[in-house]
C-alpha cells in the first residue's frame, strides 16, 4: 500500500514539477513519509520512476484491452486514441517524463529503456491494428502500419 503512496506521489510530482525537481524528498513529503521511510520501499528516484513506468504500462494494459473491442481497425484505432487521452488527462506526469532528459547514468539508462519499452509497446500495437485495417480494407491500403 505504502509502495502505491510513493508511486501516487510521483505520478503527481512529474505532473507539475520538472524532473530534475522530483526528488526522493519531495516525492517522501507528498506521501507525509521521511526520506529513510521510501527508501525502505525503492532504492532511489529512479527505482520509484521505474515503479511509476511499471504502474503506467499497468493502467495502459487496461485501457488498451477495452479499446480494442470496436468491429473494425478503424474504430479500435479511435478507441485506443481516446483510451490513451483517457489516461494522459488523469497522469499528465508521464508525458513530461517521456520528454525529459533522463542523463547518462545506468539507473538513468533503465528508466530510459522501460520508457522505450512502453512506447514501443504502443507503437507495435498501433501497427498491428493498421495491418488488420488494411487487411480486411477498412483502412487505406497505403497506410504504412
Amino acid at each position: 500500500m505504502r509502495r502505491q503512496q510513493i508511486i501516487e506521489a510521483a505520478f503527481q510530482l512529474l505532473a507539475e514539477l520538472p524532473l530534475a525537481d522530483v526528488t526522493t524528498r519531495r516525492i517522501a513529503a507528498v506521501v507525509g513519509i521521511s526520506q529513510p521511510a521510501l527508501f525502505r520501499h525503492f532504492t532511489s528516484r529512479d527505482a520509484v520512476l521505474l515503479g511509476v513506468l511499471d504502474d503506467a504500462q499497468r493502467e495502459l494494459g487496461g485501457l488498451v484491452e477495452a479499446a480494442l473491442g470496436g468491429p473494425t481497425a478503424q474504430a479500435r484505432l479511435l478507441g485506443l486514441g481516446r483510451a490513451l487521452a483517457s489516461f494522459i488527462e488523469r497522469r499528465p506526469g508521464l508525458p513530461r517524463l517521456l520528454l525529459a532528459d533522463l542523463g547518462p547514468s545506468p539507473a538513468g539508462t533503465a528508466v530510459r529503456a522501460a520508457l522505450q519499452k512502453l512506447v514501443a509497446i504502443q507503437r507495435a500495437l498501433v501497427g498491428e491494428i493498421v495491418k488488420d485495417g488494411i487487411a480486411d480494407a477498412s483502412l487505406r491500403a497505403d497506410l504504412d502500419p
